[in-house]
Parts: C-alpha cells; sequence; structure tokens
C-alpha cells in the first residue's frame, strides 16, 4: 500500500489528524516562524539574528512577554502586518485542499486566521478553538480548528509563552518533591495563568504524585487545582508503576 492509499484510508476512518505549521500560512506571505522571533527581538533593541541565539522560541517569547509587559503590541504588529485580501485565501489552492479534505479536527500553531477564513469562505462549518473557554465548547458538527498558540485577534488569550502550553490539559506530575523549586514555580504560573483568564471554572483537574503523606502541602495543593496522589507502599518506584498500570487497564477497560 503506498502512503497516499494509507493516507486515504486513514483519513475514511477518521484517524488522520491534520497539524497545520507556518509553512501553509507563508504560501500567502507570512514569515516564517524564526522570522517572527527576528522581528521581535529586533523590536527589544535586538539584533535579530542575536536574539534568536539566546534562547528557544518559547524562552524568547516569554522574555518579550516580561519586557513588553504582556503581547498587545506584538499582537497589534501582528494584526496591521498580516493583513491579507479574502480574495487570496479563497484562491489559495493549498487552503482549499486543506479544506476539501472535511477533517473533523485540525492543529495548528499558527496565530492568523487564514485557515478559519478559509474555511468560512468556502461555506464550510468549522469551530475555532483558541483559548481555555472554547475547550470545553467544541462542535461536534464542524470542523474544530484548535489553535495550540491562541489567536492575534483575541488579545490577552495568545498562547505563545512556555506557562500556557499546559493550559486545557489535565496534567499528572511525577518525579517531583514538594520542596523542588520547579514544581512549585510550575503550579504557580499556571495558578495565575488561570486565574489571569478568569476562567477557574473551566480548569480542569491536574495530579500530582507524591511519596509520603503532607497534609499542609496537601491542602494548599488542592487550592491551585492539584490533587495530590499519595503512595500507597513505602516503596515509592513500584508503587507508581503499579498506579501507571491501573491507569493503563482503566483505559484499556474502556476501549473494549
Amino acid at each position: 500500500m503506498s502512503v497516499v492509499e494509507e493516507l486515504s484510508e486513514s483519513l475514511s476512518n477518521g484517524q488522520l489528524i491534520l497539524f497545520i505549521g507556518a509553512g501553509i500560512s507563508m504560501s500567502l506571505g507570512l514569515p516564517s516562524y524564526s522570522k517572527l522571533i527576528h522581528e521581535i527581538g529586533e523590536q527589544l533593541d535586538y539584533d535579530g539574528e542575536v536574539f534568536h541565539g539566546l534562547g528557544d522560541y518559547l524562552t524568547l517569547a516569554e522574555f518579550y512577554h516580561l519586557k513588553k509587559k504582556g503581547l498587545r503590541e506584538l499582537q497589534d504588529y501582528m494584526r496591521k502586518k498580516w493583513e491579507i485580501p479574502d480574495s487570496d485565501i479563497k484562491q489559495s489552492r493549498l487552503h482549499k485542499a486543506i479544506v476539501d479534505l472535511g477533517k473533523s479536527i485540525i492543529y495548528t500553531t499558527n496565530f492568523d486566521g487564514f485557515l478559519e477564513k478559509a474555511y468560512r469562505l468556502h461555506s464550510k462549518p468549522y469551530k475555532a478553538i483558541s483559548n481555555v473557554q472554547d475547550l470545553v465548547n467544541i462542535r461536534a458538527d464542524a470542523t474544530q480548528i484548535i489553535k495550540l498558540h491562541g489567536d492575534i485577534n483575541t488579545p490577552s488569550k495568545m498562547v505563545f509563552t512556555e506557562s500556557s502550553y499546559a493550559l486545557g490539559k489535565s496534567i499528572l506530575f511525577m518525579g517531583y518533591s514538594l520542596s523542588d523549586i520547579n514544581i512549585r514555580y510550575l503550579i504557580y504560573r499556571l495558578n495565575k495563568q488561570w486565574e489571569s483568564e478568569n476562567s477557574k471554572s473551566f480548569q480542569p483537574k491536574s495530579y500530582i504524585y507524591i511519596g509520603k503523606p503532607n497534609p499542609v502541602q496537601e491542602e494548599v495543593l488542592k487550592s491551585r487545582g492539584i490533587i495530590p496522589v499519595i503512595a500507597e507502599t513505602d516503596d515509592q518506584n513500584e508503587s507508581l508503576i503499579q498506579f501507571l498500570n491501573n491507569i493503563k487497564n482503566a483505559t484499556t477497560s474502556k476501549e473494549k
């Protein structure tokens, strides 16, 4: 079976998920993610190439966020520079080919709204998911366009920094001590991010596996939306293995 046949079979069985990156938007003239990082570096008075080498994309975006006290200036810049006529989007054969696949779920890391516009211009139903409220409001009758980085048209909800990546997902923390500054900082940042979204009621449950009971820290964790899971025996490794096997077995049973 050829690659095309394999993909065709996966598509017909509903087992194909599209994950769309910057290259699709570049076909309409947008910069690559690397070029965007250069541009935001220049906005911070860095040489673009030098800035690009100072960290990974998310760390550099986090730095921009801290220095500019938010992303609004960047969002305004992107909205102004990335204005593409609807006629160009409708005439894009690449975007039409994506729409014609009829996919029910699409993941994209692109900030722009070209994909959504393509669906609208070709009269195909879609649901854009670009912030935490949308994650619990998914439509079954339309293509779901899940925007992992958010959207430049929704200020304050553009997922562009490290701490935002875990929003909308249940998390299981393993291998951390409650005294570990890394885990405490991450939990703090996630909690503050949900508070800033004014969407605490939408926050999924998250969990942390710990070796020994600690009622004080357990209470604090619960207040931040983290449910402690305590090892059942003194052999913490064996208890964790059994815990994970139980999760796997429960999942397998549901699929039968």
